[in-house]
């Protein structure tokens, strides 16, 4: 029997009808997916299992757009604090230190904190700019629109301007940049799956995809509201702490709604580099399908609708 699983993006009804195959339905992400408004919609049917081929892409990187400079000097002993406004809260961006644009080419540490002072990112060697011994990160707005950042030396990792190792002032000193772009960097996958049986249980899980690279992948779940209701980084860490499951039950409202990403990007916003392709399933609860009898009983309580329309109707007696 041929099962339908419909794929349907915003604005379009019915994509398209695809047969069962041993594994369950076959079919393909559809783009555009990239925000909760955009995810893709994927109708339950009889079936009881979505399986489909999907993939994580970067964004079309353009060096110079959107990008902040900063140039600062760097002393023995110090700790420089950086402080970025006017961001959205919540925004991705990406935070590099280029090393070499003066003298010095200084070893440096690096961490983004929130509104509050807390440490949220940190990076010793990350930077793609400079030379292998700058910092850098992605990281996110905070919610009062900042990005703060510190620099200190190598190897002060609590950033006091002490060498740990030797607990004496770091001697790291020279010029630097700091260089700011504005995200999103990567790409996120999100899916809707409605039409489920409210109170039923559901599992989804990424895996390697057609070409077998494992893709360090995100799962997240979230309701309606688009507030995070649950994330999962690596399922199975027997198999390389790469791919990602959830389960739950349906909400009351029909639908579960999913989100992947990499796993560097807990607030699925793009703030990341990866790419690659995965296969992500879906189980639930089977739709069950009308049984001959059900449809049968539909098909004559329509005919007697029908009849009772064409009925012509009696007409009053008219009196003198």
């Amino acid at each position: 029997m041929t099962s339908a699983l419909r794929l349907l993006p915003r604005g379009i009804a019915v994509v398209a009808l695809i047969s069962l195959a041993p594994r369950g339905v076959q079919a393909h992400e559809l783009e555009p997916n990239d925000v909760f408004a955009d995810a893709q919609v994927i109708a339950g049917n009889a079936s009881g299992v979505a399986n489909f081929d999907a993939g994580l892409q970067q964004t079309p990187f353009e060096p110079l757009k959107d990008v902040i400079y900063e140039f600062h000097d760097l002393l023995p002993g110090q700790v420089n604090h950086h402080l970025f406004n006017g961001w959205a809260p919540g925004f991705p961006v990406a935070a590099y230190i280029d090393n070499l644009v003066g003298g010095g080419e200084p070893d440096t540490v690096m961490r983004g904190l929130d509104a509050s002072g807390n440490e949220i990112e940190f990076s010793d060697d990350g930077s793609p700019l400079g030379d292998r011994f700058a910092s850098g990160f992605f990281t996110t707005a905070n919610a009062d629109g900042s990005v703060r950042l510190e620099v200190t030396g190598f190897a002060d990792y609590d950033f006091d301007g002490i060498d740990d190792f030797f607990l004496t002032p770091h001697e790291v000193s020279g010029e630097y940049a700091i260089v700011l772009k504005s995200g999103p960097f990567g790409d996120v996958d999100f899916y809707r799956f409605v039409g489920l049986a409210p109170g039923t249980p559901w599992s989804a899980a990424t895996e390697a995809g057609p070409l077998g690279f494992p893709l360090d992948t995100l799962l997240s779940q979230y309701d309606g509201g688009q507030t995070l209701v649950a994330q999962n980084d690596n399922i199975d860490p027997a198999n390389g702490n790469f791919f990602s499951g959830l389960s739950g039950i349906v909400p009351t409202g029909g639908e579960v709604i999913l989100a992947v990403s990499a796993s560097v990007d807990p607030t699925n916003v793009g703030a990341h580099r990866y790419a690659g392709d995965y296969i992500f399933s879906f189980s639930y609860q089977p739709v069950p399908e009308p049984s001959s009898s059900t449809l049968f009983a539909g098909w004559l309580a329509t005919l007697a609708l029908l009849a009772a329309a064409r009925r012509p109707q009696s007409r009053p007696k008219l009196t003198d």
